[in-house]
């Protein structure tokens, strides 16, 4: 009968050491998967400021190239009208037809032409 308490009582410390050998570990993982979600959080945050700044860019390339369309388009105009027209004729025109952001931008035709 001893000899059975003492073995019940060498399982048990034995359960118990291994309970908190498992504990121990609970707590490591969770510390783990904590730290794992802050950097995950802070990786999305620092992944959405850089989808904004792209966002932004990517739509300040489409106004450029508007821009840069339009500028291309009044150019070919003024040239196209600078052949015909004399050169005061053509500045006229252009400050009244020319986009408000190009006005003031005239095209000059080079003495060669």
């Amino acid at each position: 009968m001893e000899a059975k308490l003492i073995s019940m009582a060498e399982e048990r410390e034995r359960l118990i050491s291994s309970i908190q050998a498992d504990e121990a570990e609970k707590l490591t993982l969770k510390e783990s998967i904590e730290s794992q979600l802050k950097i995950n959080k802070e990786i999305q945050r620092e992944a959405d400021a850089l989808n904004k700044k792209l966002r932004a860019k990517e739509v300040l390339i489409v106004k450029l190239e508007a821009k840069l369309a339009a500028a291309n388009d009044t150019v070919c105009f003024v040239y196209s009208f600078c052949q015909v027209r004399p050169r005061r004729t053509a500045a006229l025109k252009i400050k009244s037809y020319a986009e408000p952001q190009l006005k003031g931008k005239l095209w000059r035709p080079s003495k060669n032409n």
